[in-house]
């Protein structure tokens, strides 16, 4: 059995979680809403931020190119979902402050993501101890 074939090597496991992530995105997004939505103010932003900015962590975390085209497709994907809720899903609406929020998310993924895996995206390696100090390499 090599390593490909055990569903329990850290790619399998990433595969595996970003699928999940992505069903519960993927639901949240396209399900149609309720006519009376009872929520707190903000709410529906911080929902749409986390969306967003959970699976562009998870892409900047788990390298290649999906790592370098994960985030942008998610900002555009942000902005075809509203097009989306808008025209075709009932109780739903397109709202542009939505599409903001989606996209901070995504930036704060990105962020989080290149800090937790100790890269950032299109630039140099951030070390350990340079990430630790604040110290960000030049180069």
């Amino acid at each position: 059995m090599t390593d490909t074939d055990n569903p329990t090597t850290p790619s399998r496991r990433w595969l595996l979680l970003g699928l999940g992530v992505l069903l519960i995105h993927a639901a949240a997004l396209y399900l149609p809403g309720s006519p009376n939505p009872a929520q707190p103010a903000g709410w529906d932003k911080a929902v749409h931020v986390a969306l967003f900015g959970v699976p562009s962590a998870l892409t900047v975390m788990h390298g290649s190119w999906v790592r370098r085209w994960g985030p942008p497709a998610l900002v555009v994907h942000a902005v075809v979902s509203e097009v989306i809720q808008a025209a075709w899903i009932p109780h739903r609406s397109g709202d542009s402050l939505d599409a903001l929020a989606d996209i901070v998310g995504v930036a704060l993924g990105w962020y989080i993501g290149g800090w937790l895996s100790g890269t950032t995206v299109g630039a140099a390696v951030v070390t350990g101890s340079a990430r630790d100090s604040g110290e960000v390499p030049r180069g």
